[in-house]
């Protein structure tokens, strides 16, 4: 006589099989190590992109700072039309810049401009209060 037999249910373990099968399954941890990693490459990307400008705007401001200061050492221009060309050069990206332009047997161009708008993303911000300078001395040349 062919009896039929019923399938046999799976064996458990006592405490559930469903939460052990869960704790040994590793699908989806790839997903919880991108989730835990990506801020932290981000803020790393975003800080060496600001300091990267900071960087730029810098060099920019020496840039000017040293042009003017020869154009006032040749006396090729009063230090009121240096004031404006610096201001002309550096204002031009949207900042907001102060100029000294001194005369005399030493020609002086300070510029000074925030740190808070050459920042792109902003990590800068709190870690380099204050603001970039660039200050160039040089002597007048004789006439």
């Amino acid at each position: 006589m062919n009896r039929r037999r019923s399938p046999t249910p799976p064996r458990t373990r006592p405490g559930g099989g469903r939460l052990s099968r869960f704790l040994r399954d590793e699908t989806g941890s790839a997903t919880v190590e991108f989730v835990l990693w990506v801020p932290l490459f981000g803020f790393l990307l975003a800080l060496i992109a600001d300091c990267t400008m900071v960087f730029m705007a810098n060099a920019r401001m020496w840039d000017v700072a040293r042009d003017t200061t020869r154009r006032m050492a040749l006396r090729i221009i009063t230090p009121e039309e240096a004031e404006d060309l610096v201001r002309s050069r550096l204002e031009a990206d949207g900042r907001t810049v102060s100029v000294t332009a001194e005369d005399g047997n030493e020609v002086v161009v300070s510029i000074a401009m925030p740190i808070e708008e050459v920042n792109v993303f902003g990590p800068l911000s709190g870690l380099l209060p204050g603001d970039l300078t660039a200050r160039v001395v040089m002597l007048r040349e004789p006439i």
